[in-house]
């Protein structure tokens, strides 16, 4: 594992500040605060926070620290509503898109996030859709897309992924020991739980996730640009999260 530098200067800043491309987010039970800032250096916006005006954002963004990292987040109603009958992609998906490349530019994130609820069901529509998505998004701005229901259970979905240049979000922890990672430079991991999808986590869990961490990290060491996103679920994981960020 890689040593850190100590950062001293900034009260809010974690700890430590990594040079390991990794960052890890938790979720919270009220948005963004200045005292989640000593945990971690990396925030994933909520399905609440997008109500939050660019405004707002900004000022979430002016008032972190410097090291510090977002993830923006798409609606994911731009799936189902992509298409209009007459016209090809809808003004509302044109909205949407618009919205999320507003986050973007207001939070300086590096990486952009659909969450898609189960009732958005393997078909063909929706993967045009996704193609649809994909093609509208600037190709340098990465696109993690996390599935819930159907999708995660099918090849269909990490085909699609790997075609597109989006990064299937999965839980490690879950994943089948004896099926390789999905590929590519990057990886955005969901920590969904310990064994029996507690929410406490246990050593032998946070020692797994790290050895998982290694192997990615290592597998990619000589590639340039590469990086991996972590996020706890659940704001009871904070304490975790930041115990093991430090192992890097």
């Amino acid at each position: 594992m890689t040593t850190e530098q100590t950062t001293m200067s900034d009260p809010l800043s974690p700890s430590q500040t990594s040079l390991v491309p990794l960052s890890v987010s938790s979720a919270t039970d009220r948005g963004v605060y200045r005292g989640y800032w000593r945990a971690l250096s990396c925030y994933e916006l909520s399905h609440q926070d997008l109500a939050a005006k660019a405004k707002r954002l900004r000022s979430w963004r002016e008032e972190a620290p410097a090291e510090s990292s977002f993830i923006a987040r798409i609606d994911p109603k731009v799936i189902s509503e992509m298409t209009s009958p007459d016209r090809g992609i809808s003004s509302v998906a044109e909205a949407e898109i618009a919205k999320a490349l507003t986050r973007v530019e207001a939070l300086g994130s590096s990486l952009l996030m659909l969450h898609t609820p189960s009732s958005v069901r393997p078909s063909a529509e929706h993967e045009r859709a996704i193609i649809t998505l994909r093609e509208r998004l600037p190709q340098s701005l990465p696109l993690a897309w996390r599935a819930d229901g159907l999708w995660s259970e099918s090849e269909s979905f990490y085909e699609l992924c790997a075609a597109q240049e989006i990064t299937p979000v999965i839980d490690p922890l879950m994943w089948d020991e004896e099926l390789p990672l999905p590929g590519g430079m990057f990886a955005y991991w969901k920590i969904m739980g310990g064994q029996g999808l507690s929410v406490r986590l246990g050593e032998y869990d946070l020692d797994k996730l790290a050895d998982l961490a290694d192997q990615w990290l290592t597998m990619r060491e000589e590639s340039e640009g590469k990086h991996l996103w972590v996020n706890f679920t659940s704001p009871k994981m904070i304490p975790a999260a930041k115990r093991w960020r430090e192992l890097f």
